[in-house]
């Protein structure tokens, strides 16, 4: 098997993705829509080739992956200037969108997920159990993509599209929707000179306790109380912050309804 990969993107998932296989002497080309990030890119190894046309595309890599947004993947995997081999796989990287997307364009097709929220900004700690999932056309893409994803990461399991969009939608809940709350009490910590570093401790205690055991029944607080004159004094606190008081009625009602029932 040849350790070509053409990585259509350039932003951060893109940017992991050449790291990683740069690593295990993959050639690696980046076709991006600017020139903005060649040097980023270079400065990684120099097993990595920068282009900006698709006319460009190396036509004999085994793996074509497509690193860009939702709405672009069918565009970008139609704008590839040749039609992919028996023995070429094309993949997508999102969690939310289906793999029946590539069919047009390659016999073997796939997805290739991570469960991590990769920003360039923050290096993650533990990259080489970042988990992973796979979806694949048939059982040779699997073979393959399995192959690709080993030198990803150690930890990966297979999914059909359905599965990992309902995974996806957790990922975003436990992610995307905690860390806008995290943002909204450090605006809140702005506001009235609190440091919000005092609370980094029951932060991280609350997701440490959470390992082998169901969230649900490690619950604390005033709303699975029934505490309503803390509940009340919370709201008044919150009346010149109509959205964190909006989410502060929401969620209490929901952790009520949940063990009261």
């Amino acid at each position: 098997m040849r350790n070509d990969i053409v990585i259509i993107g350039s932003g951060n998932l893109a940017r992991h993705f050449a790291k990683r296989l740069a690593l295990s002497n993959f050639n690696i080309q980046i076709l991006a829509r600017s020139d903005k990030d060649a040097a980023d890119f270079k400065n990684i190894s120099d097993r990595i080739s920068y282009i900006t046309q698709p006319n460009q595309i190396n036509p004999n890599a085994t793996y074509y992956a497509i690193c860009v947004k939702d709405d672009a993947i069918i565009e970008v995997a139609a704008s590839l200037p040749f039609k992919l081999s028996k023995q070429q796989f094309l993949l997508h990287t999102s969690g939310a969108s289906s793999s029946e997307l590539l069919k047009p364009f390659a016999t073997h097709f796939g997805v290739v997920w991570p469960i991590m929220s990769i920003t360039k900004i923050h290096q993650i700690q533990d990259s080489d159990n970042i988990p992973f999932v796979i979806t694949a056309s048939d059982q040779t893409t699997e073979f393959y993509l399995s192959r690709l994803t080993q030198i990803l990461s150690s930890e990966f399991s297979f999914a059909d599209d359905k599965t990992r969009q309902q995974m996806h939608l957790v990922a975003v809940i436990s992610n995307n929707f905690t860390n806008h709350l995290f943002a909204l009490a450090y605006k809140f910590c702005n506001e009235h000179r609190i440091d919000f570093d005092k609370f980094k401790p029951i932060i991280m205690e609350t997701i440490n306790r959470m390992q082998g055991q169901n969230p649900g029944l490690l619950q604390t607080g005033p709303a699975i109380r029934g505490d309503n004159e803390t509940i009340n004094q919370h709201l008044n606190l919150l009346e010149t912050d109509a959205d964190l008081s909006e989410m502060y009625r929401f969620f209490t009602e929901s952790i009520f309804k949940m063990y009261q029932s």
